[in-house]
């Protein structure tokens, strides 16, 4: 198949992309698509739910093949009981014209390095407890209070502790805990190559909602090379610990 008719990308780039597309009018997503290849879907978002399940019941009539991957199977996508009801359409989308297979295996690959293929992510750092020695090693400045900026990122308001050099400090709570979305944080590796994420609880200890963005945030700085510090309360391990399966990257 030529290149020209193959379209690859992490799903959450391309839906973003779609959005956009949209917004200005464009009416020719697909145009010329026979092989559209779409990494990681998942869908924590209702409007996410919705633009998939439209995107999959047009692929056919195209004459477009969709490959997918997944951490999660169809009937586990929008896992919120307050909005499932809105992913069912995508789910008998997928199962209608998709096979779905399950590559069950023990090793995430992602833990185990990349040949150097990815710099900015093989340069990151998991420091526990994030004290002020461990920022001097990190070369990472102690942010202060007047160094907030306040910045809008998909529309919305989002503070960080600091940001310089392409270099965004923010807190875990804000980012985390709040309403960011998977577009949100594409926005952000868009802006910055260097994520530090502060005061990091252990996982176990946070709601579901927040261990979800938190692994959507490991997922977007891996796939797109950013450098990820994380100053936690505790080791990388016991923070995963009843954590969702997206945080174990």
């Amino acid at each position: 198949m030529p290149d020209s008719a193959a379209t690859a990308g992490q799903c959450q780039a391309f839906l973003v992309a779609v959005l956009r597309i949209v917004r200005l009018g464009g009416n020719a997503v697909l145009a010329g698509v026979r092989l559209l290849f779409l990494d990681e879907v998942h869908a924590h978002d209702p409007g996410d739910a919705m633009l998939l399940s439209r995107l999959v019941h047009a692929l056919p009539s195209r004459g477009a093949v969709l490959v997918a991957t997944s951490n999660y199977p169809p009937h586990g996508l929008l896992p919120d009981p307050r909005h499932h009801a809105l992913v069912l359409p995508l789910v008998a989308a997928l199962e209608q014209h998709c096979d779905v297979l399950e590559l069950a295996r023990p090793v995430d690959h992602r833990a185990h390095g990349h040949g150097g293929a990815r710099p900015g992510w093989s340069s990151g750092a998991w420091a526990p407890p994030g004290s002020a020695a461990q920022r001097v090693a990190l070369a990472l400045p102690v942010p202060d209070p007047g160094d907030r900026v306040r910045s809008i990122v998909g529309g919305r308001p989002l503070w960080a502790l600091a940001e310089q050099d392409g270099c965004v400090q923010l807190d875990f709570a804000e980012l985390c805990a709040g309403t960011t979305s998977v577009g949100d944080l594409l926005e952000l590796a868009d802006r910055y190559r260097t994520w530090v994420l502060d005061r990091v609880p252990l996982l176990a200890t946070v709601t579901p909602d927040a261990r979800r963005r938190f692994g959507n945030l490991i997922d977007i700085a891996w796939d797109r090379d950013v450098r990820l510090i994380v100053l936690a309360d505790g080791p990388r391990q016991r923070s995963s610990r009843q954590s969702s399966p997206t945080t174990s990257a």
